[in-house]
C-alpha cells in the first residue's frame, strides 16, 4: 500500500497514471453530454462508453471482442462486449434519462453475469446474480476510474471474478467516503469512543446514523475494513484528514458560472474567493454555488439529504428549488431547517474554508459553533 496519505488514500487501489488519463477522458466526455441536441442512446455510446472501453484497453474495433445487438434507437443502444471468461451486455441510453424508470433486463450472453446501463453520467451495474441488485455509481464519481478498471481493463480474469473485485471495490469507497463524511461532522475521538474503534463498531455507527443501510450487508474481509479505518482514525487523530485534491483544481471562473444562477437573489452576504470578489450576495445563493460545486466534483454525500433531490425522485416544484447542473439533481430549501449549516458543511467538505470567505451583515459567515 501505498504511503502517500494525502491526496491518494491507503485503501485506494490502481495505477496512479492510468487514473490520470482515465480522469482526463471523463472531463472530456462531460463536454459532450452537455450539447444541444442532447445526445440519444447512440450518441452517449459515441461519447462515453467507447472512448472508455477503448481507454480500459479494449479492442473496440474487433467484432468479435464489441459488437451492436439489434439496431440502435433514439432511446437505447446495446452491445455485447467479449471478457475472458464470459460476454457483458452494455446499454447506453439517451443523455437525461431516468434510468430506473426502466427494469434492468435479464437477457444476458451466455456465461454472463452482470451488465452497465449508462446515460454518460449516471452509470448501473447490474449483478444478476442478485436478483439484476443495481449499483449506482457516477462519472462525477472520484472512484469512477477504478471501479471501470476492475469491470473492463484488459486482464485475464473471468467475467464473475472482476465482478467480485468491482462490488467489493465500490463497498470499500462507499464506507471509506460514509466514514471520513461521519469523522468530519462529528469528530474523530467521538467515532472513536462511540465504535470502539473496530470494523464491527465503526459499521453497527454508520448504520445507527443512518449513512448506511440497516439492512446492508458488509462483504468486506477484516482486513479491508481495518484498513479504512486505521487509516481515517489515525490520519484524523494526527490532524491530517485526507485532502479533497481535485478542489484545488477549482477556478474563479468555475465558481462565478454558478454564482451566475443565483446573482439576481438579494441579501447582505460579501464573499470572495482568492481574494476576489464573487457575485453572489444571499446566503441560500452561497449554499446553492457550494452545492453545485460538490455535485460537480463527485461530493454529493456533502449535502444535506433533505435538501437534495436526484433520480429516480422526481424533480422538486416551487420556486425555491434550483438544477444542479447534472440531469434530475437539485437543491431544495423547502424542507431546509438550516442552509447555513449546510453552507458550513459544505466548506469543510470540500476544503475551501481557506479560499472562499463570507461576512453577513459585516460578521463572518457562517458563524462559528
Amino acid at each position: 500500500m501505498s504511503e502517500d496519505k494525502g491526496k491518494t488514500s491507503q485503501w485506494q487501489e490502481g495505477d496512479l497514471a492510468f487514473r490520470s488519463t482515465l480522469s482526463a477522458l471523463t472531463q472530456s466526455i462531460k463536454q459532450y453530454l452537455v450539447v444541444q441536441p442532447k445526445p440519444n442512446g447512440l450518441g452517449t455510446a459515441q461519447a462515453a462508453l467507447l472512448p472508455t472501453l477503448y481507454a480500459l484497453g479494449q479492442d473496440i474495433w474487433n467484432l468479435n471482442v464489441l459488437r451492436a445487438d439489434g439496431l440502435p434507437t433514439e432511446e437505447r443502444a446495446r452491445y455485447h462486449l467479449h471478457l475472458p471468461g464470459g460476454d457483458v451486455t452494455l446499454d447506453t441510453w439517451a443523455v437525461g434519462t431516468a434510468l430506473e424508470r426502466f427494469p434492468a433486463r435479464d437477457t444476458l450472453p451466455e456465461g454472463g453475469t452482470w451488465g452497465i446501463r449508462t446515460n454518460g453520467s449516471v452509470w448501473h451495474l447490474v449483478d444478476f446474480t442478485d436478483k439484476a441488485k443495481v449499483h449506482d455509481f457516477s462519472l462525477f464519481d472520484e472512484a469512477f476510474p477504478l471501479i471501470l478498471d476492475k469491470l473492463f481493463r484488459d486482464s485475464e480474469t473471468t467475467v464473475d471474478e472482476r465482478l467480485e473485485a468491482a462490488l467489493r471495490f465500490t463497498q470499500k469507497t462507499e464506507i471509506a467516503e460514509k466514514l471520513e463524511q461521519l469523522i468530519t461532522l462529528q469528530g474523530a475521538d467521538s467515532v472513536r469512543e462511540r465504535s470502539g474503534g473496530t470494523p464491527d463498531g465503526i459499521i453497527n455507527l454508520l448504520k445507527e446514523e443512518g449513512m448506511l443501510d440497516a439492512n446492508s450487508d458488509v462483504e468486506l474481509t477484516e482486513s479491508d475494513l481495518q484498513d479504512i479505518f486505521d487509516y481515517n482514525l489515525k490520519a484524523t487523530e494526527m490532524g491530517v484528514m485526507r485532502e479533497a485534491g481535485i478542489m484545488e483544481d477549482i477556478t474563479l471562473e468555475e465558481i462565478q458560472r454558478h454564482c451566475q444562477v443565483v446573482k439576481n437573489l438579494k441579501g447582505n452576504l460579501k464573499a470572495t474567493f482568492d481574494n476576489k470578489q464573487l457575485d453572489v450576495s444571499s446566503r441560500s445563493g452561497l449554499y446553492y454555488v457550494l452545492a453545485a460545486l460538490a455535485v460537480h466534483h463527485g461530493r454529493p454525500d456533502a449535502i444535506p439529504a433533505q435538501d437534495l433531490t436526484r433520480p429516480p425522485d422526481p424533480a422538486p416544484s416551487g420556486g425555491r428549488s434550483r438544477p444542479l447542473g447534472k440531469p434530475g439533481w437539485y437543491l431544495s430549501l423547502e424542507n431546509s431547517a438550516n442552509f447555513t449549516e449546510g453552507v458550513r458543511q459544505l466548506l469543510s467538505a470540500l476544503n475551501l474554508g481557506y479560499r472562499l470567505q463570507a461576512t453577513n451583515r459585516g460578521v463572518p459567515y457562517p458563524p462559528e459553533g
